[in-house]
């Protein structure tokens, strides 16, 4: 599908983004069957800090070692976890 002019919706269960320019793939992202599996209630991320000293790279995106969980601490909303646009960090991805 497109996601030109329209809402986006991703499966919780499993899904995946693909980036591609021309026919061409850049990139794609897959959770669920194949990739990371999320805990309910809980954030994907993909593990890195930046910011660190010194600084930890993200890793590779289309490895499932790559992904952590959002810890139940680091609280969006009443029941969930998530950092929705913060950086990965050592703190808000395990």
């Amino acid at each position: 599908g497109s996601a030109s002019g329209c809402a986006l919706k991703f499966g919780n269960s499993s899904d995946f983004v693909r980036l591609s320019l021309g026919g061409v793939e850049l990139d794609k992202v897959t959770w669920g069957s194949g990739g990371h599996t999320a805990q309910e209630g809980r954030s994907i991320c993909l593990k890195g800090d930046p910011g660190a000293v010194p600084p930890v790279a993200y890793g590779d995106n289309s490895v499932k070692t790559s992904w952590g969980d959002t810890p139940a601490t680091v609280k969006y909303g009443p029941d969930d976890a998530g950092s929705p646009g913060a950086a990965s960090t050592a703190d808000n991805c395990k």
